[in-house]
């Protein structure tokens, strides 16, 4: 988990990409990359922090039904619904 400074005003990013909905003190990292987070006061900035290298070697996985969906699947499928790119290839029941 990381945890900024800052209770209010979080910007987190991943890979230098803003992750959208993502504003809590802190952001639980489930897809490997570099993050960084910003915040944001009556209109004033902060610098980025310094990024903090995640690498996500194992997920969780549970049962939705009669299907196995990961922790990373579901986080891939909230992005790519908040990015309007619609479903991910690969994501079909396991067989």
């Amino acid at each position: 988990m990381l945890t900024s400074s800052s209770d209010t005003g979080n910007y987190w990013y991943r890979d230098n990409v803003l992750i959208p909905g993502e504003n809590n003190q802190t952001l639980t990292a489930n897809v490997s990359g570099d993050y960084t987070v910003q915040v944001m006061v009556d209109q004033c900035s902060s610098q980025y922090s310094d990024a903090v290298l995640v690498n996500v070697t194992s997920v969780e996985a549970f049962f939705d039904g009669d299907e196995v969906v990961s922790v990373a699947d579901v986080v891939a499928l909230k992005l790519l619904a908040a990015l309007g790119t619609g479903p991910r290839a690969g994501m079909d029941r396991p067989r």
